[in-house]
């Protein structure tokens, strides 16, 4: 017995032995736990579910710019204009910048265009000169309606011709054609994601039935309500967004007439997003309808009628998306010279009222523009339209081409937080996985001519500057942050760097406000100061400096969003939003409309 327990306690010993001899400890519950983690691991694993967050909020939905005119009416004294001065782009100088920064643009060609003979004044026959096809063109002109009461002053070649011209040139036109199939087609487009259909209609109030197309016979088509709501039902299952032109009314008349409201109500009844209207030569009160938004006359745009209502109106910037007509923007503008569309200064008296002829409750937006005179920025107000409720932020995917010296056309593209920056198939740079790039942009900020490059990301901030002489704790929590770069060989070059910022950029964008070929850092920054509201924004605009950006000016606080560079009056422009109001109401009937007479005026 005593041999048996001698034998075990020996083996004990040899295993303890060997436990020893191998450096190992007896194993207990305990010490089965992994060791606790480091700081740097707990932040690394934050910021992996910090970028997983970011990942899975829901891109920002596409959008789409219409900008929709009114008149255009390229012959008479503006023809005769156009040809003292030997410039077909004069009418859109001073309204290019707007029109080019949509995605599309939408008119009335109130003239065919075809070679012939000059126009004098007083005629009530219109043609402009085939040049002029240029100068829609460059002015960014999309879709324009055919349906009007002059398309056919120069018969059916002229009608012929204005088709042909506007097809070589890429403008899609509507409401109008060489044959009856042509006249009362639907145009699609495709933009950001989204189709769009196009129909314009001429009511028999305004032009004589003898100028509608029929079978093979040039000419317009004309506003039947069943024609068109069966129209506008076809086009509504093939597209996302529905755009209906009529020209109808009774010139120079203020007020929408009953049968123009009957028109247009019936086009969103159909299915339409958007009813755009043409003919009075004269603003008319706008009205939201359903969903859909129904601009009942934007009066002239370029026209040489000298009427005291004849000669102002709006651009209306209409934001589409999938879902409908998302807000609506306006432009006051006069007809300077009779010739050419001026927008007014968002302070100017004129402005404001142009923006009440339009009878809707309109939201205020801010424009802060630069005062050469005084040296400093001044903050004015415009109105806009609200349509749809407020679209939570989500993630911002873009591409911005630009020109890589020495390798031709590259492209920086941002898309689920990583930025990326290629030239033919080829990746030159591209962010490292580390960050979280919220947004970026292209500006001169010191002025050499050449762009550089910034960007807002999100990274955890860990140590910062040179390493300290004693040990310290490291901050590993996650912040916003500004870089600089310019480009250098083919790649990208750390200019500069902001230290973690206390109030994260919101939005922002680099653009040149004052005019000396400098770009500046205009910021919408999250304001958590005291009493600032939950959600408030601060507008902050900046300056580069050889340090880096410097503070230049502070703007208001509040419920900010939505931050954009505009052109209005003489200068450059930063436009932000303010909450909306409460939704629109519909209007009143209206006056009847004198059916059955053709109108043939101005």
């Amino acid at each position: 017995m005593w041999r048996k327990w001698a034998a075990r306690g020996f083996l004990v010993i040899m295993v303890w032995a060997l436990v020893a001899g191998l450096g190992l400890r007896p194993l207990n519950r305990e010490e089965q736990k992994p060791p606790p983690a480091t700081p740097r691991q707990l932040a690394a694993e934050q910021f992996r579910r910090f970028q997983a967050f970011m990942a899975g909020l829901p891109e920002s939905p596409p959008e789409v710019t219409l900008v929709a005119v009114g008149d255009i009416m390229l012959s008479r004294f503006v023809g005769r204009k156009i040809k003292r001065l030997n410039d077909y782009h004069h009418p859109f100088h001073r309204v290019r910048d707007i029109l080019k920064a949509a995605d599309l643009v939408f008119g009335n060609l109130e003239c065919p265009i075809t070679p012939g003979r000059e126009i004098v004044s007083k005629e009530m026959v219109f043609r402009a000169d085939p040049e002029v096809v240029e100068a829609l063109k460059a002015a960014n002109f999309s879709v324009l309606s055919l349906a009007n009461n002059h398309t056919l002053n120069f018969g059916h070649k002229g009608l012929a011709d204005t088709c042909r011209y506007l097809e070589q040139a890429g403008i899609h036109f509507v409401g109008a054609g060489r044959n009856e199939e042509e006249a009362n087609r639907t145009v699609f487009l495709e933009k950001n994601g989204i189709t769009l259909a196009f129909l314009a209609y001429n009511a028999i109030d305004t032009t004589p039935p003898a100028l509608a197309a029929r079978g093979a016979k040039p000419g317009t088509s004309l506003l039947d309500l069943g024609k068109m709501a069966a129209a506008v039902q076809a086009a509504r299952a093939r597209a996302d967004i529905v755009v209906v032109s009529v020209h109808h009314g009774a010139e120079y008349s203020l007020e929408p007439a009953r049968c123009q409201r009957e028109f247009c109500r019936a086009a969103i009844d159909a299915g339409a997003h958007l009813v755009i209207g043409h003919h009075p030569h004269v603003m008319q009160p706008l009205e939201v309808y359903g969903r859909g938004l129904i601009l009942y006359s934007l009066g002239n745009f370029v026209f040489d009628q000298p009427f005291p209502h004849t000669r102002d109106s709006v651009m209306v910037r209409v934001h589409l998306r999938k879902t409908g007509v998302a807000k609506a923007e306006f432009i006051p503008y006069v007809i300077e010279g009779f010739t050419q569309p001026a927008p007014l200064n968002p302070g100017h008296p004129a402005a404001a009222a142009t923006l009440r002829k339009l009878k809707a409750p309109l939201a205020t937006k801010l424009l802060i523009g630069w005062n050469e005179k005084a040296q400093t920025f001044e903050q004015q107000t415009e109105k806009i339209l609200y349509l749809s409720g407020e679209t939570p932020p989500g993630r911002v995917r873009r591409t911005r081409n630009l020109h890589l010296e020495g390798l031709g056309q590259g492209a920086f593209t941002l898309a689920d937080g990583r930025l990326r920056l290629e030239q033919g198939g080829r990746l030159l740079w591209e962010s490292p996985p580390e960050w979280w790039v919220q947004d970026f942009s292209l500006g001169d900020l010191n002025g050499d001519g050449r762009p550089q490059v910034a960007l807002s990301l999100w990274r955890m901030r860990g140590r910062e500057g040179p390493p300290p002489l004693l040990p310290v704790s490291l901050d590993f929590s996650i912040n916003n942050y500004l870089k600089v770069f310019r480009l250098r060989q083919q790649s990208l070059e750390s200019v500069w760097q902001s230290p973690a910022l206390a109030r994260p950029l919101e939005e922002w964008l680099l653009a040149d406000l004052t005019g000396d070929g400098r770009a500046d850092l205009v910021a919408l920054e999250r304001d958590s100061g005291p009493g600032a509201a939950a959600g408030a924004r601060a507008l902050q605009i900046w300056h580069w400096q050889e340090e880096g950006f410097v503070p230049r000016w502070r703007g208001p606080s509040g419920g900010l969003r939505h931050l954009r560079v505009e052109s209005r009056g003489e200068g450059r422009w930063v436009g932000v939003e303010t909450p909306p109001p409460a939704p629109a109401a519909a209007g009143a009937p209206g006056p009847p409309c004198q059916q059955g007479t053709a109108n043939v005026m101005m």
